[in-house]
């Protein structure tokens, strides 16, 4: 009778110790997956903010600096009486300081009327993406609409099967007679931008945090 109850309490202590380790097992690995969910979402919205940073500041550096073009005087005149050799060349030496991939200068009926990666437009630099038919529709009509209204307007899409960050300003004298549509291209050099951006920021956090420690 003592060896069968010895056994029992044997059993049960063994299904109890059984029981508590699958318990803790099922809490940790539960605290274990919800640490790492929430780190992943808390990596991908910081990962979202860098992303909005970056993007847009590049967008207010664009509509800056092709401001400065459509108030030129001369750049006015120019598209004022359709000089076109005049407005393609401010159009390639604008892009250029500005780190712009692509420029357009469109109508107000929506026409583009210069695109700097046409072949007609790109002939002196070769760099042209796109057979475009001269005085094509403006494939992004609600850019021109927002920025009549809005004084700019930007967006990111496909053009020519590449993805460009575009921004569309007026050409003033003193209402708009046309508009400047400026693209950047986000592809590998924007992506290599981005890591490092991530990265400084994963560095700066690692940093705070072994100076929070060396302080305790």
């Amino acid at each position: 009778m003592f060896r069968n109850f010895q056994t029992k309490l044997i059993l049960f202590s063994w299904l109890l110790f059984v029981s508590v380790e699958a318990i803790t097992f099922y809490l940790v690995n539960g605290v274990i997956e919800s640490n790492i969910r929430d780190q992943a979402r808390n990596q991908l919205v910081a990962m979202r903010q860098v992303v909005d940073a970056r993007i847009a500041s590049s967008v207010t550096d664009l509509a800056e600096g092709t401001a400065l073009l459509a108030s030129d005087f001369a750049f006015r005149q120019a598209v004022g009486s359709n000089d076109r050799p005049t407005i393609l060349s401010a159009l390639h030496n604008h892009g250029g300081r500005i780190s712009a991939d692509r420029m357009f200068l469109v109508s107000l009926d929506n026409k583009i009327l210069v695109d700097t990666g046409s072949m007609q437009d790109s002939a002196e630099s070769g760099s042209f993406v796109t057979f475009r038919r001269p005085n094509a529709t403006f494939p992004f009509a609600a850019m021109i609409e927002e920025a009549e209204s809005s004084g700019r307007s930007s967006a990111t899409t496909v053009l020519d099967n590449r993805i460009y960050q575009l921004v569309a300003v007026p050409v003033l004298a003193p209402v708009p007679i046309a508009w400047i549509v400026v693209g950047m291209e986000r592809g590998n050099k924007f992506a290599q931008e981005l890591q490092h951006s991530l990265l400084d920021r994963k560095s700066t956090r690692l940093n705070s945090s072994h100076t929070d420690i060396s302080r305790m």
